[in-house]
């Protein structure tokens, strides 16, 4: 994952040489830290492919951390885990914002993730822009209740989409609002063409 930030040419990373190899130490050193930060120290010489589901999850967030990315989006990262791997990657998830300073945007339709976790959400029924505002907020929401939750105020989980910005809001607020005008757009388009 850290190919792309390497500035020696190709013929200097085959030799191992000089500028090359004091490059290749730093960008070894930070995927170390990476693999110390998400605790898979233990699977490194595991194919990937063999790992259970969440630790497979885990090495995706690495790979996505390894290219040093300011935003950061994950959709589902907690689909198809047990409450145990969600704790895992919920921790991780808020580790990486204090961690590395990273913005994450998250897609989840696990509501009480969603509310635990996050320090604004977005809120989209059928990409419209229902909610917006910190989780207690979002969730006494009327329309929200409506769209997501059922009387008693918990989850319903044939929800289509919930958006979670945990962290620094201000630096990622013009990308979220591009990325949903687009989304409304495709789905507009979508439900007119099918008419």
């Amino acid at each position: 994952g850290r190919n792309l930030r390497m500035k020696s040419n190709l013929f200097q990373q085959a030799i191992r040489w000089g500028k090359a190899e004091r490059e290749e130490i730093e960008h070894r050193e930070f995927v170390e830290h990476i693999i110390d930060f998400l605790e898979i120290q233990a699977y490194r010489k595991t194919p990937v492919g063999r790992l259970p589901y969440g630790l497979q999850k885990r090495v995706d967030l690495g790979r996505a951390l390894a290219m040093e990315p300011s935003l950061l989006l994950l959709d589902e990262p907690m689909a198809g885990m047990n409450v145990e791997e969600k704790q895992d990657m919920c921790r991780f998830i808020l580790d990486v914002n204090d961690e590395f300073g990273t913005t994450i945007v998250l897609i989840e339709h696990d509501m009480g993730v969603v509310m635990d976790i996050s320090d604004r959400v977005v809120v989209l029924d059928y990409g419209k822009k229902i909610g917006d505002g910190e989780p207690d907020e979002v969730k006494n929401n009327p329309e929200v209740i409506k769209a997501y939750l059922d009387s008693d105020g918990d989850p319903n989980f044939s929800a289509e989409m919930f958006l979670v910005v945990p962290g620094d809001f201000k630096t990622s607020m013009s990308l979220l609002l591009r990325a949903m005008d687009n989304a409304y757009d495709k789905y507009t388009k979508k439900v007119q063409s099918m008419r």
